[in-house]
């Protein structure tokens, strides 16, 4: 979960387990640094999108590979 500021407010098994991360380690920090700087960019332009309708970006996917690959 995020605050309203976009900060980690509450990190489940799921993610620690999926990303190897402690929740002590995220929890009141940004998003961004769960996925590092150059995915976070990328996902920084998905979610400040302006396009509306059928060309709005949806569904959107990506490959995040862990620090040891």
């Amino acid at each position: 979960m995020l605050d309203e500021f976009w900060n980690f407010k509450f990190i489940n098994n799921k993610l620690m387990s999926l990303f190897k991360v402690e929740s002590k380690d995220l929890e009141g920090k940004p998003w961004e640094k769960l996925l590092g700087e150059r995915l976070a960019a990328t996902m920084r332009h998905r979610f400040d999108e302006r396009r509306t309708g059928s060309r709005a970006t949806s569904n959107y996917e990506f490959d995040f590979l862990t620090p040891d690959g």
